[in-house]
Formats: C-alpha cells, structure tokens, sequence
C-alpha cells in the first residue's frame, strides 16, 4: 500500500512538472524584467534659441547627468541620450503645439522624443508633457540655476508617468510620497501603447490617487490620456476605437466641451449624425459664448436639411466673431444650399474675402457662385 501511495505522489509530481517549470518561468522572465533598471533612450531636439547658448549640448547631457542618479535610485529607471539634434521650432506658439510639432527619434516602448526650447516660456508654463506618451517639451530658463533647469527637466519627465502638475516650480529633484508613487506604479508603461496598452486595475489604482486630491477632472492624468488616445484614434482613421476611450472619459468628466466636440467628430466619422448633434448642443450648452460651437452644431443641422434652425447657430458664430473669415464663408455655403438665399450667401463671400483677401476658398467660392447665379432664382 505504502508502495502504491509513494508511485502515485510520483506520477502527480510528474505530470506537475511542466505546469510548475512554466509558473517558474513566468516568475523568472518577471524577476529580470524589474531586477535591472529600465533604460530609457532620449532624442532630444534643440530649437534655434536654446541652440544660442554656447555647449548647449553639453549642457542637455549636464542635466541628464544630474537627474540620473535620482532617478535609478527612486524607480530603477536610467536615462540615456541617444541623440541630440537641431530643431527649428516655429515661434510665437503655446508649449502643447511645439510639442505636437516634434518628429522624429526612435520608436519602441523605452523611447522618449525630447523638445527642449530657448523661447520666452508663457506665464507660468515649464512645458508640456502628456501623461503616457512619448513626447514632451521644456523650456529653458537661462536665468535659473542649472540645479533648477535639472529639476524642472526631472518633474516634466514624470508628467509622462501620470505624475499631475504641481502648484509651484519645483528646485528639488526628489519628489513628493504621492508623485513617487505614481512613478514607482506606471515604472514600466508602454510609451508606444500608451493608455491602451495599461492594465484597468493599475488605472483605477491611479483614477483613485488622483480622485484624493480633489482636483478638478481636467487634470486627472488617467482622463487626460483617454481624450488624447482618442484624439489620435480619430486623426487615426478608427472612430469606432476612438468613441471607447472618449465616452470613458466623459464619463468621469461630464462637462467637458473638448470631450463632447471629441465624441461628436467621432460619430459623424461612423455616420451617427443624430447622435453627434446631441453632443454639439451639449458644447453649445457649456460654451455658449464659442462661436466654433455654434458653428459646428449649426454646420452639422444644415447638413441633415435643417437649414432654418442651423443657419442661425452659424449666424450666431458670425456674429460672436464677425472679423473670422472662415465662418463667413462656412455661413455663406450653409446659404448657398439654402433656397432663396443666393444674394446672401454672396454677400457672405465677399465680406470672408475683405477680411481674408487671399483666401483660396473664398475665392473659389466665389467664382462659382458667380458662375451658377444666372441660373438660380432669386
């Protein structure tokens, strides 16, 4: 008896040797994951006024050399350089369009694209970095300390991790218990998948660490990457995937404007148009002072054969901004489908073309009207 006993234990210790080989795999292929550091390559591009000052490359591989230690040591995370090129930046624009300008650098889930800018930084601004992405822009401060160039390099770069904006300009490189946190959760965030590619536990673990703030929903790092994954799901062509990620933003923030344009652009994309003016009447509803607003909900009216109701939403855009060109021309085409509104829509035109003289489709607008006018009546 004890025989069989002692050959049974073999048999299931046998047939559990694989299943127990796999779990050990799994566990070493995690254990080599997280026991080196992470090596995080950085192309960073310069503009023509950072480029002023003299060893300013040297002075980037400076502040990365100074924030390294810190950051190995907090998270286990190494920055490298891996190129420093020139950039001609465009000038006389905010932090997020310089960031959006940036291209180039090297793709995967360990690279970074660093713009760094010697522009006059907008009050109150250090740059822009959007949590979860691969982008980011800093502004230098040729005045400040180098040890307070560093720190603000240092913070801008956790804002990829989710860290949320503080109130004051940082001059340490250590970070507060609640930033390190979130830096020590996202450690290992996919920079190419961004928010789609993070687990739902560890988001509702961050959704929480913010939600104890009391900040206002705009800021929340985890509905930020949401808006911007399905702003670049729709520039993407994937409406269907962009209207998931919206719609769980707008969840958590209800009265966003951007959130409810977002949404609404996606549905016309899937030809939802019902749908979609319900969401322009709610940015109506919350910026009825926007004549972009009244604009795309009054656009979107005509097209459906609306024309009473959505010529005036574009009239209103008129005249919330009577000097924008572009709207005249957007009344004027909404006129021309309108019947019995020809002379109107010309006079539409031709008032776009005083404000914008040079404007290709104002003048072909025009040149067409004019063309079809004989035949139209009044």
């Amino acid at each position: 008896m004890r025989q069989l006993r002692r050959y049974q234990r073999l048999q299931l210790m046998m047939r559990l040797a694989p299943l127990l080989a796999g779990v050990l795999l799994l566990c070493g292929c995690a254990d080599r994951k997280t026991s080196g550091p992470r090596i995080l390559r950085v192309s960073v591009a310069a503009d023509q006024e950072f480029r002023n000052r003299s060893d300013w490359e040297k002075i980037i591989r400076s502040r990365f050399e100074t924030i390294g230690p810190h950051w190995e040591r907090q998270f286990g995370i190494r920055w490298e350089v891996a190129v420093v090129n020139a950039w001609v930046s465009q000038n006389g624009v905010d932090a997020q369009r310089l960031c959006a300008a940036l291209r180039g650098g090297t793709s995967g889930p360990d690279a970074i694209m660093l713009g760094i800018s010697g522009q006059p930084a907008p009050t109150d601004s250090l740059g822009f970095a959007a949590p979860f992405s691969s982008v980011l822009l800093v502004y230098d401060f040729p005045k400040a300390p180098e040890s307070q160039n560093a720190a603000i390099l240092s913070h801008q770069l956790a804002g990829l991790f989710g860290v949320w904006d503080s109130a004051t300009r940082p001059t340490s490189l250590d970070f507060d218990p609640q930033a390190a946190e979130v830096i020590r959760l996202t450690r290992n965030v996919d920079f190419q998948a961004g928010i789609r590619g993070m687990d739902a536990a560890l988001l509702k673990r961050l959704d929480s660490l913010y939600t104890a703030t009391q900040g206002p929903p705009t800021g929340n790092p985890v509905q930020v990457a949401r808006m911007r994954a399905g702003e670049d799901l729709i520039a993407a062509r994937s409406p269907g995937a962009a209207l998931e990620m919206l719609r769980q933003a707008a969840a958590a923030d209800p009265n966003n404007p951007r959130l409810h344009t977002d949404i609404a652009l996606a549905l016309v994309a899937v030809n939802e148009l019902p749908s979609a003016i319900q969401e322009f009447r709610q940015v109506v509803r919350l910026e009825p002072q926007s004549a972009p607003a009244h604009a795309n909900l009054g656009s979107l009216l005509t097209r459906i054969g609306n024309w009473q109701e959505g010529n005036a939403e574009i009239r209103k855009a008129v005249e919330l901004n009577p000097r924008d060109a572009s709207l005249h021309f957007t009344l004027a085409s909404a006129l021309l489908h309108t019947p019995g509104q020809y002379d109107a829509a010309i006079a539409e035109i031709r008032e776009g073309l005083r404000l914008d003289p040079q404007s290709p489709v104002g003048k072909a607008m025009l040149e067409s009207a004019q063309r079809t006018r004989a035949g139209v009546p009044k």
